[in-house]
């Protein structure tokens, strides 16, 4: 999912989340069922394509959505960090040590 922010009229902001449905992100149905579970619905909802690939974008308003933004970004940078681990632990343990296989 990718997040854009667009400021509005005075102390206001758009708030545009983007889905690619064709290789969807880690986070994407868990921000999604917790959408449903505060039964938080877009003010306007979309498809497009950007750079190639199809998205499925909601537009909310900053204040519809408040406190729920820093849920969202959490459950986002939890994804964020857990894909990172993974990708860890997918590492030989001497790359990047300049250690070289002794066979």
């Amino acid at each position: 999912m990718l997040v854009r922010l667009e400021p509005k009229d005075w102390l206001m902001h758009a708030v545009y989340l983007f889905f690619d449905e064709e290789t969807p992100d880690p986070e994407d149905r868990e921000v999604r069922d917790y959408l449903a579970a505060h039964k938080l619905e877009p003010k306007r909802d979309t498809t497009t394509t950007w750079d190639g690939r199809e998205w499925y974008v909601m537009y909310f308003g900053g204040c519809y959505l408040g406190r729920h933004l820093r849920v969202l970004s959490d459950i986002q940078r939890r994804a964020a960090a857990e894909q990172h681990q993974e990708a860890d632990t997918d590492v030989p343990a001497q790359a990047g040590t300049g250690e070289r296989n002794a066979t």
